[in-house]
């Protein structure tokens, strides 16, 4: 049974507050299921619409009927309850259900009853069949009626989601699971009682049987080289069958600790007893069963990752080539389109530092209008489109100066010199005169 897929057919409406749930199942061609309802409230309705249209209300007990009216005319849905709880229904209830009668083909109500109170159950079809018990508590005597049932989901509205072994949890409840008949000796105790697994416990080794330790290895690998992991060798000497050593020792190790027994009176024996005869014997000692997993063991190498081949006509660019490819700036002025539209002035740091270009729209050639070494940026065309406004920084202290070019390279002049100013956003005025915005630094 896929739980992941049962869940997304079956929405949970949970109430922290009261500690309860009711359940909606999905159904697009009929409209939702809506098995109980919480108290009628705006939140709830909200909670409601939100798993999509729903058509169809089932009250489990005479309780959940009392709100079915509201959920009914504001949702526009039919309310369907059983015969006995019909008329705590205000106006009446849509559909009148029997003790065990199909309310859509995928849901059957079944009526419980045990001590003068009842309380209707619906048994889905879906994955194992799932059984929606609403108020009714799995422990009473009413959920006996439950056992000949097949299901594999529980869902209750007082307990969590039994989204698995649903059936054996009712039987628990029940008190109706079977018990294994235990058969065994003194010496050899039972492999499924209780103190078995206290035993395990208590040795401090992993049991592949309970726990594989492939599920345990990893997660323990993955905390660092100072994780403690059981060693295979150490785990062998452990659980490996312990040999009795012989009777002269083990009398002399039974005298040296005052132990009485059998086996500090036996004299000259030629074989020793068996470890089950000769209950003074000594084991092997304990080894300690923790060591510290080697770094290479947790710390993998790292992958060599070769990249991809682009080709024979293309090469890859390292981080320092492509930082290093020129391009226009688009920060300081960016680009400036003449007044008759032919021609663009742009700055440009194909020789190495920003320069003043030019370029025009008809044709290929570019043609470099300043040749300063030094940052120029920021053109801006005259009216008369034969002289460009630009900005230089001398020195590289970010002070610009305005300056002026003709449109041809051949001739430049400076109409700022002033070191303690510096100006920035170049425009014409309609004098024909460059202006920008002087601030003063510091």
């Amino acid at each position: 049974m896929d739980i992941h897929q049962l869940r997304s057919w079956i929405f949970e409406l949970y109430e922290p507050l009261e500690n309860e749930r009711q359940y909606i199942v999905y159904d697009e061609q009929r409209g939702n299921l809506l098995i109980d309802a919480p108290p009628f409230s705006e939140r709830a309705l909200r909670l409601v619409r939100g798993a999509g249209p729903a058509s169809l209300l089932v009250a489990t007990n005479a309780a959940r009927a009392a709100d079915a009216a509201k959920y009914r005319q504001a949702l526009g849905l039919q309310v369907a309850v059983h015969a006995d709880d019909a008329d705590r229904v205000p106006g009446g209830a849509d559909l009148v259900l029997g003790d065990d009668e199909l309310v859509r083909p995928d849901a059957r109500a079944i009526r419980v009853a045990a001590n003068g109170e009842g309380a209707t159950v619906l048994l889905l079809h879906k994955a194992g069949g799932v059984l929606v018990c609403g108020d009714l508590d799995l422990a009473s005597d009413a959920a006996r009626t439950l056992l000949p049932l097949n299901f594999s989901v529980v869902l209750s509205a007082r307990r969590s989601p039994m989204w698995n072994a649903g059936k054996d949890n009712l039987l628990a409840l029940q008190d109706e699971l079977p018990k294994p008949r235990k058969q065994f000796g003194i010496l050899l105790q039972a492999p499924w009682d209780r103190a078995y697994k206290g035993r395990l416990e208590d040795k401090l080794v992993p049991h592949d049987p309970i726990v594989p330790r492939e599920v345990t290895a990893p997660r323990e690998a993955a905390m660092g080289p100072e994780t403690l992991v059981v060693a295979t060798a150490a785990r062998e000497l452990v659980e490996r069958p312990r040999r009795p050593v012989g009777s002269a020792r083990a009398s002399a190790a039974g005298e040296s600790e005052g132990v009485r027994g059998p086996a500090a009176a036996v004299k000259g024996a030629k074989r020793p007893k068996s470890f089950a005869e000769d209950w003074n014997a000594r084991g092997s000692p304990r080894p300690p069963t923790t060591i510290a997993n080697p770094e290479t063991d947790i710390q993998p190498p790292p992958p060599v990752v070769t990249p991809r081949s682009i080709g024979d006509r293309y090469r890859r660019l390292s981080v320092e080539e492509l930082a290093g490819v020129p391009y226009v700036d688009y920060i300081w002025g960016g680009v400036d389109l003449s007044p008759d539209g032919s021609e663009a002035a742009f700055s440009w740091n194909r020789s190495g530092t920003f320069e003043i270009y030019s370029v025009p729209l008809q044709g290929e050639q570019i043609f470099q209008l300043t040749d300063a070494k030094e940052r120029s940026v920021w053109p801006r065309w005259s009216a008369d489109a034969r002289q460009l406004a630009f900005l230089r920084d001398r020195g590289g202290d970010e002070r610009f100066d305005v300056w002026l070019v003709d449109r041809d390279g051949e001739r430049e002049r400076n109409l700022t010199n002033e070191p303690g100013v510096m100006h920035r956003d170049i425009a014409w005025s309609p004098d024909g005169t460059p202006e920008a915005r002087p601030s003063r630094s510091t």
